[in-house]
Formats: C-alpha cells, sequence, structure tokens
C-alpha cells in the first residue's frame, strides 16, 4: 500500500459533488450551454408567435421581460439550484433509510489498484477502469468510474493523513486524463 486515506461524506460534501459534475466539469458545461441555447430559443419561439397572433402588445412585452427575467436568473443561479435538488433529493432517500454513498470509508491505494473500504463493502478497483481524475482545488479530488460515479477524496481529509501534492502527483500518472479546476 502506497497511501490510506481515512474519508467522511457529509450531504453537503455529497451534494458539492453532485453539483460539480453537473454544472462545472467540461463535459457539463457544454450540456448546460446547449440547454440554455434551447430554452432561450423556446423563449424566442413563444415571443413570436404571441407576436404573429396577437402583434406587438402589451401583454408580449411583459410577457417577453417575465420570460428574459427567468432566462437570466436560471443562468445566474444555476449551481445554486442543482445544489438545492440535490439535497432535496437526498432528503427524499434518507426518508427511506437508505443513502447513495457511503458515510465512512478508507480508501488504499496501491500501485496497480485502488481498494475502497467502507462498513458494507470492499471494492477493488484498477487504474485502468477510471474514466478520468478531477482535481478541484480547495474541495476534492475525484476519480470518476463513469460519467456520474466517483469516488471523493475530501482535499482536507487528504491533506491530513498524507502529503497532498506527492498524492496528486501519484494518483494524476495512474489516469490518462486529468482535468484541473
Amino acid at each position: 500500500m502506497i497511501y490510506k486515506i481515512d474519508t467522511t461524506l457529509t450531504d453537503e460534501l455529497y451534494a458539492d459533488f453532485n453539483c460539480f459534475t453537473a454544472v462545472e466539469t467540461k463535459t457539463a458545461k457544454r450540456t448546460v450551454i446547449i440547454s440554455r441555447i434551447i430554452i432561450n430559443a423556446i423563449i424566442v419561439a413563444c415571443l413570436v408567435a404571441i407576436a404573429l397572433a396577437d402583434g406587438f402588445s402589451t401583454f408580449l412585452f411583459i410577457y417577453a421581460v417575465l420570460l428574459a427575467s427567468l432566462s437570466v436568473y436560471n443562468t445566474v443561479n444555476m449551481k445554486k439550484i442543482v445544489k438545492k435538488s440535490t439535497i432535496r433529493q437526498l432528503n427524499k432517500i434518507k426518508k427511506t433509510g437508505k443513502v447513495p454513498y457511503s458515510p465512512t470509508a478508507t480508501i488504499e491505494f496501491y500501485e496497480d489498484k485502488l481498494i475502497d473500504i467502507s462498513p458494507n463493502s470492499r471494492i477493488e478497483q484498477n487504474y485502468q477502469g477510471l474514466d478520468r481524475i478531477c482535481v478541484v482545488k480547495g474541495r476534492f479530488i475525484l476519480l470518476y468510474t463513469s460519467n456520474i460515479g466517483a469516488y471523493i477524496v475530501p482535499e482536507e481529509q487528504a491533506k491530513a493523513q498524507v502529503d497532498l501534492d506527492e498524492f496528486i502527483q501519484f494518483i494524476t500518472q495512474k489516469c490518462s486524463s486529468v482535468e484541473y479546476y
């Protein structure tokens, strides 16, 4: 074993991970831009349809201002909206007695694989199975196994247990796709 990191995840940290994955990654930014273009195109199409049907009116102007305000609000508050939605979904899931993550885990890093040991499971993952690694300065290191699934290593917790710079250098050599944020 080269590194061993004990992690503790909270709802807040898990929500941050989901928000990052849904809004801030390169793939997500592309998706967000496309959805914004589509939403704005729909708004313009609605306004044009109303203008053609009724002509320019006070109602059309008010409708345009409301839709433009909604679009700007959505654009500015995308991260907050996604985070609140994630927390709401987590609360619903928790009512069933389950959580979509393990609150505590130990991740052992070897030369050729990592082992995730939680109270309910033990998962061995070869580094070749990692989709990409995202190093998010000041927040976490994410070892993605798919577009939405990742091992979450909180930076503060890792920093307290290992030399963070050496660990990042080690782990980023294990995957061909590494992104820094």
